[in-house]
Formats: structure tokens, C-alpha cells, sequence
């Protein structure tokens, strides 16, 4: 299945799908297979794709790499707290992974957990300093927090001189 990759690293899908399921006839119950058929599927807007990723996570329930890619089908179709939820079960298996932090950290973003995120992208650059999504995140979430401080600030030197 080392052509199936290629492909989609090329973004050849269709041809991917075609490998990746020649291998899925061959062995059913690959969750690798299963969870590259999702991304392959969502990235062509194949509906399916859900559900297809939802399968390679029962294939293998620890297996973060079909959790990341469940993942990111839930965070593309907005649904950031069911995305959360799957991070923090693959977290449970890869601790330490920073893909896995800097995609929690961007969900913690989009729903507005600032301190959260902050904090989450803080240690996936532990795990990988050079993870751009967490780069992203922390740029984004000090700018924020510093607005908000200053905010804050603000608001307590008006409450204590009004004029």
C-alpha cells in the first residue's frame, strides 16, 4: 500500500481510493487502510467519509492514526465538541503526540478556550517545536489574551475613576 500513499500525497484520490480498496478486498479489517479510504473520501467530499473513519476507529480503538483522521473530519464539519472528545481518547494512547496536541489546540481555539488552547499548543511545541499548526495557535491565542488583559485593565481603571 506504499502506492496509496504516494497517491495521496500527490492528491491523486480517486487513484488512492482504487488502491486502498483493492487492499481493503484483500484484508477488511485494516484500520490503516480504512482510515487512509476516509481521508482519501472526505478530501473528495465523499459524504462517506465519515463514517468510513468512524469504522477504522472500531478496527482499532487505541490506533491514533484513525482517530486524527476522524478528527479532522469532525473538526472540517464543525462538530468540535465530538472532535475534541476523539482527541482526548487518542491523547489517552499518544500523549506526547504532537499532531494530536496542535489539533486539539486548534479546537480549543475555534471554541474559544483561549487559555486552553494556549496551553495545549504550548506543549505540542514540547513534543515538536517546529509544529506549525501550534505556532499558529500560540501566535493567535497571545494576541488574543493580551487584548483581553488589556481589556480587563481597562475596564477596572473606569470602574475606579468613572470620569
Amino acid at each position: 500500500m506504499i502506492r496509496a500513499g504516494q497517491l495521496i500525497e500527490l492528491q491523486r484520490y480517486p487513484e488512492a481510493l482504487a488502491e486502498l480498496s483493492a487492499g481493503l478486498a484483500e484484508d477488511p479489517d485494516n484500520a490503516h487502510l480504512m482510515a487512509q479510504l476516509a481521508y482519501c473520501q472526505h478530501e473528495m467530499g465523499d459524504k462517506k467519509a465519515l463514517e468510513t473513519a468512524k469504522r477504522a476507529t472500531g478496527l482499532d480503538p487505541e490506533g491514533t492514526h484513525a482517530q486524527s483522521i476522524l478528527a479532522s473530519i469532525l473538526i472540517d464539519r464543525g462538530n468540535l465538541k465530538e472532535a475534541e472528545k476523539v482527541l482526548r481518547q487518542a491523547l489517552l494512547n499518544d500523549s506526547e503526540s504532537a499532531q494530536l496536541l496542535a489539533m486539539l489546540a486548534v479546537v480549543q481555539f475555534n471554541r474559544e478556550d483561549y487559555k486552553a488552547a494556549n496551553a495545549t499548543a504550548l506543549e505540542a511545541l514540547r513534543s515538536d517545536p517546529d509544529s506549525e499548526s501550534a505556532h499558529w495557535v500560540l501566535t493567535q491565542t497571545k494576541s488574543i489574551l493580551r487584548h483581553k488583559d488589556v481589556d480587563a485593565s481597562n475596564l477596572e481603571h473606569l470602574a475606579k475613576n468613572p470620569e
